[in-house]
């Protein structure tokens, strides 16, 4: 594993966490329960160039993470499956930063809302099927690093699976959690 690793995944959750968390507290109006993160970020928010700015940092920090991870993956195919398709949260943040929702994000507008739409359905698919299938592949692979305990202080990608799996659950929790029509006016 890549020397950057921990401290990559450390950087990443910290990414996913600290800007939506502060973010979401001095937006007027903004509720974790009700809206979605993307609006933070949205035309017209308060502080949606530094929100953007938030998306990018995070979704190149968690990118950076999955490839410094690589080396360290049991010689099993499905663990590189997995760790890919986690990388598509980091796209995907990538991408909201560069193509910001429409006011309200909206599920219809503009080409932009299209692109951002997209880009958080492969996201989300993508992350929650990497960290599923990546926590199957560690689950079996992890006899040699850990003595055959269930615990992941022995195996240093099974921390940095539960470190990303944190990040993912933080930064996707309200849309997630609340479906869409929890909203209320």
């Amino acid at each position: 594993m890549s020397r950057l690793a921990p401290p990559l995944v450390v950087l990443a959750t910290l990414a996913a966490w600290v800007p939506p968390i502060l973010f979401g507290l001095v937006e007027p109006g903004y509720s974790v329960v009700r809206d979605y993160i993307s609006e933070l970020g949205a035309s017209g928010a308060t502080h949606a160039a530094l929100v953007n700015l938030a998306f990018l940092m995070a979704g190149a920090l968690v990118v950076a993470t999955c490839v410094a991870l690589r080396p360290a993956l049991p010689a099993v195919g499905a663990a590189a499956g997995g760790v890919a398709l986690v990388s598509l949260m980091g796209v995907s943040w990538l991408v909201a930063g560069l193509a910001p929702c429409d006011a309200g994000c909206p599920a219809e507008g503009s080409d932009r809302q299209a692109v951002h739409n997209l880009a958080g359905l492969l996201g989300y698919a993508g992350g929650a099927m990497g960290l599923l299938w990546l926590g199957h592949t560690l689950r079996k692979a992890e006899r040699p690093y850990s003595g055959g305990c269930s615990s992941s202080r022995g195996n240093p990608l099974a921390r940095g699976h539960s470190s990303l799996t944190g990040a993912f659950i933080s930064s996707e929790h309200a849309t997630l959690m609340f479906p869409r029509d929890w909203r209320a006016a």
